[in-house]
């Protein structure tokens, strides 16, 4: 498997609620390659964060909210703490192949590859977000209209130093 580096960071809030008890933190995501088999992956420290306590055995993790402790169980019901745990649903095959999906009807060469191992709840959440805030997407150079170029310019990082090198027939003219 070859080896992929994070793209970057990005600073989301992220709510966190049972259905009746919830909390928000301020949340930083590394930014993966869209081979990535991650949907998203909370740190140790976004887990500090929300003074959460995870259990493998039982699927599920607890965290403080204002009111009480919400618990929350990976099979995707959400229960209060006072509630019994249903038994496991089962669940749809999971896709194999990645989505290219347009995020713009107007011009359908604008498109996203949307990874195979995300939830299909997590999916209609990303294609309602990417939607909501297409405007925010620069497809070509022309749509960064008003970008001040100290934000977002391109040069040749070379050394000052470096010579030309002359091509084939040509002399060094330095």
């Amino acid at each position: 498997m070859k080896p992929f580096f994070p793209l970057g960071q990005i600073l989301f809030p992220v709510l966190l609620s049972d259905g009746r008890n919830s909390r928000t933190e301020e949340v930083t995501f590394m930014v993966l390659p869209a081979h990535s088999r991650h949907d998203i992956l909370l740190g140790r420290e976004s887990q500090g964060d929300f003074s959460m306590i995870c259990s493998a055995p039982h699927s599920a993790v607890g965290f403080p909210t204002e009111t009480c402790i919400a618990l929350i169980y990976a099979s995707k019901e959400v229960l209060a703490t006072d509630e019994a745990r249903p038994a496991k649903a089962s669940k749809p095959a999971p896709r194999t192949e990645a989505e290219k999906w347009v995020l713009n009807s107007a011009c359908p060469e604008q498109t996203v590859i949307l990874g195979p191992a995300m939830s299909d709840l997590t999916r209609a959440a990303l294609k309602k977000l990417l939607h909501e805030n297409m405007d925010v997407f620069a497809w070509t150079p022309a749509d960064m209209v008003g970008v001040p170029r100290h934000i977002a310019e391109h040069r040749l990082n070379v050394s000052e130093k470096a010579k030309p090198v002359p091509g084939d027939g040509e002399k060094a003219k330095w």
